[in-house]
């Protein structure tokens, strides 16, 4: 990107980038886990105590938050680029889906609403990325 929104969608990319390996690697973690309670070298409650323990916790509570900081980035990003660079519904699909953690306790459709706001936009982003 270039212009307007250029350093915003620099600190964007470097938020997503901690929140997406962040996340990966707590996935590899419970991969582990589970690996070991399947063999019988752990019990099952074992793991349990381990992904409640604080500083796990506040590890993934910062990935999260990051990922949610990047996406957040992306959309002012997108929003103050200009709709010659990105359809307006791109950046405000990602803010909608930053918006929708306020309902993360609300019913499953509305998990379900949040992933396709994030697919989609990210999608279209790539879309519009590829086709110059």
């Amino acid at each position: 990107m270039q212009g307007r929104g250029r350093r915003t969608a620099m600190a964007a990319c470097v938020a997503l980038a901690v929140g997406y390996l962040g996340t990966a690697g707590y996935a590899a973690l419970l991969i582990f886990f589970r690996a070991l309670v399947v063999t019988d070298a752990l019990t099952p409650a074992a793991p349990e105590a381990a992904a409640e323990e604080n500083g796990l916790m506040t590890f993934v509570f910062a990935w999260v938050g990051a990922f949610y900081l990047g996406e957040l980035l992306l959309a002012i990003a997108l929003w103050r680029a200009g709709s010659d660079v990105i359809a307006r519904w791109v950046p405000l699909a990602l803010l909608g889906h930053v918006v929708s953690l306020v309902f993360v306790a609300g019913p499953s459709w509305v998990g379900q609403v949040a992933v396709v706001l994030v697919a989609l936009p990210l999608c279209g982003l790539a879309i519009r990325v590829a086709q110059r």
